[in-house]
């Protein structure tokens, strides 16, 4: 058996066109649906709920989360554990649950007697009514039983029934009911006969057929595979159960290693789990491991996290190790970046990078996880180590790396990330080759360019990012440089185009199901709300994205969230509530360089509010050391220089507050001459409250005789 090339675990990141397959799929079913509820209205009936995975039902949540007011009904038919498999389904839905219970006299007499006949004796049909106990299964098995003559012996258990059928097959009959159980409940006719050899390819069709009379199996109509082979299935899981139990422990690792070569041979590249389960119930360890760790990548790319996560301990479990291990942490620590848990996702990438091929493809990728989490855990501190091990030559370079250069401007190793762009952008023009890698480039260009304060370059090298992203089909990074761009905005005071950013970019991270995305989108649309005057909806997008972020532990960002609380609170003049959230978040962002200066700025402007200057100036002129020295703001710079001289007026050290002024106005014009855009430049000057707030009062202060 080989593992299939473009699939191996250790090839590096699975091909662009398929990353993003949960995405598309998600968009597709939106699609079908609204155009469905456009002409009328809609069921959707899921049979066996219980075997439903995470991705699918998220699906279906957001399909009635999207079209709450449409004439939508999702009717689902489960066995009682439901509530083990999935004991939270759709919390926030209006779910209404039926639950059956076992048949009553008068039905099971009913149907018992349309089985017999009008003309059965009463006594029997009352036998076999209380034999039954209300189990419809087991009463057709009993029906069935003397409809054959066995009256006279009836099993007492069901599955006592289900055995005493199976003995009544011929040796035939039991050998192709037994490799049919192999598969498990359902399979394929091509399947069976690989299990049984050559010489039966004749006589297996005709066997099934003859067990299908038998009602032991079903064909359901026209269902078949991808591959077009009709598909089958057991008319019960205890039919299945009885036949598997009648195999001898060699008979099964045999049955198990052939139907993984079966499957595999057939290109069911998508039935990886299904691969990996039966190679590891047929005691072949290694190959099972790998095939978790393809079972974990599908299960990521379709955006159940969850799986991904268990696939992959299932993988390391089944014994991996080496560089099979470091490509299973990798996909954990993926599943954990978009899902928003971030101390495993340091953990599981920090054992990625030790383990990973250096310098390959995936090793990128897990550096630029340790750096990502480490920044939203608030430990840069960690980063020393691994930032070393990201050193020259830089040639041929992937996405990941690209990426790793977006995260590096933000934990302050811009000299390394510059080096990382450079070398991976110089050959520019073969954006179609790669559009993920060039997407991550002008990301992180972007984030090189608000580094250096020019906002206008940030906002243009997201909106090819953006474009990049969208021919990659790569939606969970389109969210997030949506988001991205939706700041940039912002800060140029273009807000109602910001706002109608924000809010596609927090709907699509709702349907694809990106915890750390909607928290984001959350807190940027909420700052967007309250500077359009939207305080009640700001507050509430606030306190949704404040429990997420921490969930989460995402401290980069509750430090930011907070700071936009506490400047939306000061517009809203909620003053007390303002200082209070602006003392939070200088503390919850002490590890961040360029969020203390900026919360403090806010403290500052409270402050003076209140009437309190001398210590407004106190908190303003320790927290604008670092930036005086040098250090560049990746938001909030106006507003602190601004809020410095007017600290020093208030306190009424008036010469020197008109002299800092000058210092702010000609550093405002320098950010400002750096937009090449006009209606931007004007925007950015006169639309941002503390822009415009500068240019008024070096009117008013530096016009005086």
């Amino acid at each position: 058996m080989h593992f299939p090339a473009e699939a191996h675990p250790l090839l590096g990141p699975a091909r662009s066109d398929r990353v993003q397959l949960g995405d598309q799929i998600r968009a597709a079913c939106q699609d079908l649906l609204a155009a469905e509820l456009a002409a009328g209205p809609v069921v959707v009936v899921l049979e066996d709920l219980h075997h439903a995975d995470p991705a699918s039902l998220s699906l279906v949540d957001a399909a009635l989360r999207d079209f709450a007011d449409a004439p939508l009904l999702v009717v689902g038919l489960a066995r009682p554990e439901i509530d083990e498999v999935h004991p939270h389904l759709w919390p926030e839905r209006p779910l209404v649950r039926f639950e059956l219970t076992r048949l009553g006299h008068g039905a099971a007499m009913t149907l018992a007697r349309h089985a017999l006949g009008e003309d059965a004796d009463p006594a029997i049909l009352e036998r076999l009514v209380a034999q039954s106990d209300g189990n419809a299964f087991y009463l057709e098995e009993l029906v069935r039983a003397v409809a054959a003559g066995r009256g006279d012996r009836l099993p007492e258990t069901v599955l006592a029934v289900i055995q005493a059928r199976l003995d009544e097959l011929d040796v035939s009959e039991r050998r192709v009911l037994r490799a049919c159980s192999i598969f498990g409940d359902s399979f394929t006719v091509g399947g069976v006969r690989t299990l049984l050899g050559p010489s039966q390819l004749d006589e297996v069709a005709l066997t099934l057929e003859r067990l299908v009379d038998a009602e032991l199996l079903v064909a359901p109509g026209s269902s078949h595979t991808t591959s077009g082979e009709l598909g089958l299935g057991f008319r019960s899981a205890l039919v299945r159960e009885a036949a598997y139990a009648s195999l001898t422990p060699e008979d099964r690792a045999l049955g198990h290693r052939l139907a993984a070569s079966w499957l595999e041979g057939a290109g069911a590249e998508r039935d990886a789990i299904v691969v990996a389960h039966h190679l590891e119930r047929a005691g072949d360890e290694r190959l099972a491991a790998a095939w978790f760790a393809r079972s974990a990548e599908i299960a990521l790319e379709g955006n159940d996290f969850a799986a991904a996560i268990a696939r992959a301990d299932r993988g390391a479990a089944a014994g991996a190790t080496g560089p099979l291990l470091g490509r299973i942490r990798l996909l954990q620590s993926e599943a954990r970046r978009h899902s928003g848990h971030n101390a495993e996702m340091l953990e599981e990438a920090s054992v990625a990078v030790r383990l990973l091929p250096t310098r390959t493809p995936p090793w990128w990728s897990a550096v630029a996880n340790v750096t990502l989490a480490a920044l939203r855990l608030g430990k840069p501190e960690l980063l020393g180590d691994y930032v070393s091990l990201v050193e020259p030559p830089y040639e041929d370079l992937p996405a990941s790396a690209t990426r790793l250069a977006h995260y590096l401007h933000f934990a302050g190793q811009g000299t390394v990330a510059d080096a990382l762009i450079g070398s991976a952008m110089q050959h520019i023009g073969a954006f179609n080759e790669d559009p993920a890698k060039w997407a991550w480039g002008y990301r992180a260009c972007a984030t090189r360019a608000i580094m250096r304060g020019d906002v206008g370059e940030c906002a243009e090298q997201l909106g090819l990012a953006i474009r990049s992203f969208d021919v990659a089909g790569d939606v969970r990074e389109l969210a997030t440089a949506r988001i991205d761009l939706a700041g940039a905005l912002v800060m140029l005071g273009i807000l109602a185009d910001a706002r109608v950013v924000l809010r596609e970019a927090l709907s699509s991270s709702e349907r694809v199901g990106l915890p750390a995305s909607v928290a984001s989108a959350a807190f940027h649309l909420a700052f967007a709300e309250a500077r359009l005057g939207a305080f009640d909806v700001a507050r509430g997008l606030y306190e949704r994205a404040f429990a997420m972020l921490a969930e989460q532990k995402n401290r980069r960002m509750d430090g930011l969230a907070r700071i936009y609380f506490a400047r939306s609170l000061l517009e809203e003049r909620a003053l007390d509530r303002a200082l209070e959230e602006a003392r939070v978040a200088r503390e919850v962002g002490a590890t961040t360089p360029q969020q203390p200066p900026h919360a403090a700025a806010v403290e500052a402007r409270v402050l003076i509010e209140l009437g309190r200057a001398q210590e407004a100036l106190d908190v303003i002129a320790a927290a604008i050391e670092p930036v005086l020295r040098g250090l560049v703001l990746d938001e909030g710079e106006s507003l602190v220089h601004l809020t410095y001289a007017e600290a020093l007026m208030a306190a009424g050290q008036g010469g020197a507050a008109r002299a800092y002024l000058r210092t702010a106005h000609e550093r405002l014009l320098v950010r400002a001459g750096r937009i090449r855009d006009a209606a931007w430049r004007r925007s950015f000057l006169e639309n941002v409250p503390e822009n415009a707030k500068t240019i008024e009062l070096v009117r008013a202060w530096l016009t005086q005789p």
